[in-house]
């Protein structure tokens, strides 16, 4: 089982709604790069537990988005509508999985992205 952080509500919450905007998404385009940004930049002098998370969840979301558009080109080839049904369930499962873990004050890393950002 991983530590978990004592910190504020406050803080849990706000990591808690870096990795929820994920959904978000799915309502307005790109606008979980936005909510993950404002949260970042509001608090990564202020709660490194904050910082730690947005910047996964970030990592997260451009990894996806590379995902998806590889799955968009597979499309021709007819594969890309099962990987892109794929990507939707993993996407959906593992915000949630993130965000639970994120409220409960633990740390969470998600599986198969790419670390554009330390």
């Amino acid at each position: 089982m991983q530590p978990t952080y004592a910190g504020t509500r406050d803080e849990r919450n706000n990591a808690m709604f870096c990795h929820l905007s994920s959904l978000l998404g799915y309502i307005i385009p790109f606008s979980q790069f936005i909510v993950i940004l404002v949260i970042w930049a509001n608090h990564k002098d202020r709660s490194e537990y904050v910082r730690e998370h947005a910047t996964e969840a970030l990592n997260y979301q451009l990894s996806y988005l590379i995902y998806a558009f590889i799955s968009g080109l597979a499309i021709f080839f007819l594969i890309g509508f099962l990987m892109l049904l794929v990507l939707t369930i993993f996407d959906i499962v593992v915000s949630i999985t993130a965000s639970m873990k994120a409220s409960n004050g633990e740390r969470y890393r998600y599986p198969f992205i790419i670390r554009f950002v330390k």
